[in-house]
């Protein structure tokens, strides 16, 4: 017996058609704002405001970064609100999603009484002292496609220029260089110490009125009344980027915001080029979030974990002569 293939209802194609509408979109970026908030200044005089965001991609356009730079990078359009995470392809080169939301549209109109809204993603980018020098990329990732922010990585905007040459056909010659005598003293090569990236933090994440609200990804998917889970352990250490190791005990000490010490690691000794991690336990670190009135605001229902501020300081009693002494500590931002 043969079975007759029918075709779908009215009602299953409408239904359909509501599921497509309601999957997200790609965000459409239009403007992208760039603001230094601490280290070495932007190279170039390089403009920050407005940046037409397409034209700035396909001019190949980059934007110039020195090391030990951070900055934060806007960017506005439909649906960028949405963004879920950031990576980069630069060594040593930390980013993340510190704001996203709605705001009024630049240049829009006025509708009903309302100014015209767009979305919005804001993402911070940190250039550590030795982050890998060239041309690459931060990644801002949406559940269903992808933006970049080209940077341009430098050691600094104003590198010093070569010796100029000997005048041809003339002059005096240049000196012979310095007679090395055996057994004669040098300088000794030094250790330097910095703290890694924090890893699992939970930040504020304020929203215009204030308040803290939450993640992105905190209210995904469907659930009824709240949804409840556990924020990871906190998770910071210390490396040595120098080709020198350490073998005077030192230590790691982790810090709240208002300066009081939250954690104390001793370090016995550390290889050339090694790391350390450590763990921090919070005295609570459960999460609540619940979907709450009919448009399903993602709301919390229970106190914001907020790490912001946290600061971990590395050789906090400066036990260790270092290439460097200004690199030695680190915040959530």
């Amino acid at each position: 017996m043969k079975r007759r293939l029918t075709s779908p209802g009215p009602a299953l194609l409408a239904l359909s058609s509501a599921l497509l509408v309601a999957l997200p979109a790609a965000a459409k970026i239009d403007v992208m704002y760039v603001t230094h908030t601490s280290g070495p200044a932007l190279c170039n005089n390089f403009t920050t405001n407005n940046i037409d965001y397409g034209q700035f991609l396909s001019n190949d356009h980059r934007i110039p970064v020195p090391r030990g730079t951070k900055i934060r990078v806007t960017l506005m359009g439909f649906g960028a609100d949405l963004a879920t995470g950031t990576e980069d392809n630069v060594t040593n080169l930390g980013s993340s999603i510190v704001a996203h939301g709605t705001t009024d549209k630049p240049g829009g109109g006025v509708h009903f009484g309302q100014r015209d809204q767009t979305g919005y993603v804001r993402v911070e980018i940190r250039a550590h002292d030795d982050a890998e020098l060239g041309n690459g990329h931060v990644t801002v990732k949406w559940l269903t496609g992808s933006e970049r922010i080209p940077l341009k990585i430098v050691a600094s905007c104003n590198p010093t220029p070569p010796p100029a040459p000997p005048p041809a056909g003339g002059g005096n010659p240049p000196p012979p260089p310095p007679r090395i005598v055996s057994g004669g003293s040098s300088t000794p090569a030094l250790p330097d110490l910095i703290p890694t990236e924090f890893v699992n933090f939970r930040t504020c994440n304020a929203s215009s009125f204030g308040t803290c609200v939450p993640g992105p990804n905190d209210c995904n998917g469907a659930f009824t009344g709240q949804r409840k889970f556990t924020q990871p352990d906190l998770q910071y250490g210390v490396r040595n980027i120098s080709n020198v190791a350490v073998t005077t005990p030192f230590a790691v000490v982790l810090k709240k915001k208002d300066g009081s010490t939250l954690a104390t690691n001793p370090v016995p000794n550390l290889a050339a080029n090694g790391s350390a991690t450590f763990t921090f336990h919070r005295a609570n670190s459960d999460v609540c979030v619940q979907q709450i009135g009919p448009n399903k605001v993602c709301t919390y229902c229970a106190v914001a974990i907020d790490d912001t501020g946290i600061e971990v300081v590395v050789d906090s009693n400066n036990a260790i002569t270092e290439v460097s002494e200004t690199n030695n500590s680190r915040k959530v931002p």
